[in-house]
C-alpha cells in the first residue's frame, strides 16, 4: 500500500525519526536552557554599539576550556557506559550459553528435552532484557519479568539436576 507517492515503510520510518527529533528538541529545550539563550541575547544586544558600545578582547581558550573540555568528558563518559553495558551483555550471553551447553551435554537420557526447554526460557529471558532497556520508562513490573523469567531458569535447573549424568 501507499499513501499518495509515498510507501508506508518510507513514511512510517521518517515518522519514527520526526518523533526521535521532537524527543531530543523537548529534552534539551527546558525552561533553564531557554532562559541562558534569552539572557545571552541581552547581553549582547545591551553590548552592541546602539546601545553601550561595549567591547573588549578576549583568548579563545576560555571558549575551549568552557565547553570543548567538558563536550570530550561527556563523549567519554557515554563511550565508557556503552562499552560497560556490551561487557554486561556478553558476560550473560557466555552465561547462557553455557549452561544451554550444561542441559544439552550432561542429559543422562539424551533426547535433548531438557535444553530444547531451556532454550525456550533462555529465549524468553532475552525477549524480556530487550523488552526492559528499551521500555521508555522502566518500572518494577518491567523488571520482575526479567527476575520471573530467571526464576523460570531455576526451577528448569532444580528440575535438570536429578536427570543430569555428573
Amino acid at each position: 500500500g501507499s499513501l499518495g507517492m509515498v510507501d508506508i515503510p518510507l513514511y512510517s520510518a521518517l515518522r519514527n525519526q520526526l518523533l526521535v527529533m521532537y524527543k531530543g528538541m523537548r529534552f534539551a529545550l527546558t525552561g533553564h536552557t531557554l532562559l541562558m539563550v534569552l539572557v545571552s541575547c541581552w547581553c549582547t544586544f545591551c553590548c552592541s554599539k546602539g546601545v553601550f558600545n561595549f567591547s573588549f578582547d578576549t583568548s579563545m581558550s576560555i571558549i575551549s576550556v568552557g565547553s570543548i573540555f567538558p563536550l570530550i568528558f561527556c563523549v567519554n563518559a557515554s563511550f565508557n557506559r556503552r562499552d560497560q553495558a556490551l561487557s554486561c551483555m556478553a558476560g550473560l550471553k557466555a552465561a547462557i550459553f553455557s549452561l544451554y551447553l550444561m542441559f544439552r551435554t550432561w542429559e543422562k537420557e539424551g533426547t535433548g528435552r531438557h535444553a530444547h526447554e531451556a532454550a525456550v526460557i533462555f529465549q524468553k529471558i532475552l525477549d524480556d532484557v530487550e523488552w526492559y532497556l528499551r521500555s521508555p520508562n522502566p518500572t518494577h513490573e518491567h523488571g520482575n519479568v526479567v527476575y520471573d523469567g530467571f526464576a523460570a531458569l531455576v526451577n528448569k535447573m532444580n528440575e535438570f539436576a536429578p536427570t543430569a549424568g555428573y
